[in-house]
């Protein structure tokens, strides 16, 4: 049964728009922090497929995406990225009241490298990092200069170019469209391209947020602030240009390892790119989160 709420963000001025997706008699309850320039309601068939599982599922709309934005793209004043964390902290916090049942995660995309942050500041027993991939510290640092520069100069709400083209910009292929880049699945771009909550311009202020957190995550201090003993699940299509086509999730998985995480495990699918829920074969991904999570 799908619920909709609404609940204060931690800015104390936004109203976060958030699902969840009940069900008869719940184990423990995985909660989604979904991707950049995306929304909480694409997760839907996911959440059908566990609900039949007796899984609960459950997440909000990010600052600055679906129902929860004034501005698209825009994830307003303050500390945005402490915001975003702590949004999601927050419907933790009232999942555990309401059910009083274990809590898993699930990041895509951007929401895994929010993740890869949440994790090293909450404890987390259970994470699935879905779409991840390796930033540099030059190329975050850089972004986030980039974009904290644009803010002052432009404002905010500034929408630049230069900040689109040396991020998921730089991922499309001229000859089979701007966001080819995402699925084998033709359907499923239609769909993105058509949907008014996807694909949208991101500000100088989105941004910087994504800017800051790809610092964060690749602060050492923060890694090892992680508990080890934290099981982390790293998930990606093959063909997926965020995860360098498997590199960059190797490199991420491996820095985990080398810290002394012992309850790792990778998995590719071959033929998937960035969206593997979304691919035409996207079963064998649904049971492998299945089984992840019943471990």
């Amino acid at each position: 049964m799908k619920n909709e709420i609404r609940y204060t963000s931690s800015n104390g001025i936004d109203e976060i728009d958030a699902i969840i997706w009940d069900c008869e008699n719940p184990k423990y309850i995985l909660q989604i922090a979904h991707g950049m320039c995306e929304y909480i309601d694409r997760y839907e068939p996911l959440a059908k497929f566990l609900n039949e599982r007796n899984i609960i599922v459950a997440g909000n709309n990010h600052l600055g995406h679906g129902k929860t934005a004034k501005i698209l793209g825009y994830f307003g004043n303050g500390d945005t990225l402490s915001n975003v964390i702590s949004d999601i902290n927050l419907l933790s916090n009232m999942l555990k009241e309401k059910y009083n049942l274990p809590i898993y995660y699930l990041g895509h995309s951007m929401g895994s490298f929010i993740m890869r942050y949440y994790i090293s500041k909450y404890n987390v027993q259970k994470c699935i990092l879905m779409g991840t991939g390796h930033i540099s510290k030059f190329n975050a640092r850089l972004l986030y200069l980039l974009s904290s520069i644009i803010v002052k100069i432009k404002g905010e709400k500034y929408v630049s170019g230069l900040l689109l083209n040396l991020t998921t910009g730089s991922y499309s292929n001229k000859d089979e469209g701007m966001y080819d880049w995402i699925s084998y699945n033709k359907e499923n771009i239609k769909n993105y391209v058509e949907d008014e909550f996807c694909g949208y311009p991101f500000t100088a202020n989105g941004y910087k947020t994504l800017g800051q957190c790809l610092v964060k995550i690749n602060d050492k201090s923060n890694l090892e602030s992680t508990p080890k003993d934290t099981a982390l699940l790293f998930i990606s299509g093959s063909d997926d240009v965020v995860g360098g086509f498997k590199k960059g999730v190797r490199k991420v998985y491996n820095n985990y390892k080398n810290l002394g995480f012992k309850n790792l495990e990778l998995k590719f699918y071959k033929n998937m790119k960035h969206e593997i829920l979304n691919e035409e074969n996207n079963k064998n991904v649904y049971e492998k989160i299945y089984e992840f999570l019943e471990k």
